[in-house]
């Protein structure tokens, strides 16, 4: 997925260390005008998501600023990220569907 993915403009994919692989449950990755991105792609029939995350600073739980770093950084740009459809039977056809769609949604943009 990173050799297809890490090749668009505008797209940022998951670091993998050197010579180590990644099984993803999930592959997130961010992107420009992320609202837009996923509505186009769903549109196309292609089913990218956007994370479901609490930002830990923004919660009432975490208003002691001592308890989180001001602003949570972290939390915030996982907020940002966007789920490419990743499943044990997702074929190589498929994949390469997903990433044309995801290319010519961004092409046009």
């Amino acid at each position: 997925m990173n050799e297809t993915f890490g090749k668009m403009p505008g797209i940022q994919v998951p670091a993998v260390p050197a010579r180590r692989r990644h099984v993803y449950y999930q592959y997130c990755v961010y992107g420009p005008q992320r609202d837009e991105l996923v509505v186009r792609c769903v549109r196309r029939g292609i089913d990218i998501e956007t994370l479901h995350v609490d930002v830990c600073s923004d919660m009432e739980l975490f208003a002691d600023a001592s308890v989180v770093p001001p602003g949570a950084p972290g939390a915030r740009r996982a907020a940002g990220a966007m789920q490419i459809p990743v499943y044990s039977t997702l074929t190589d056809a498929q994949a390469a569907r997903v990433a044309r769609v995801v290319r010519g949604v961004l092409a046009s943009a």
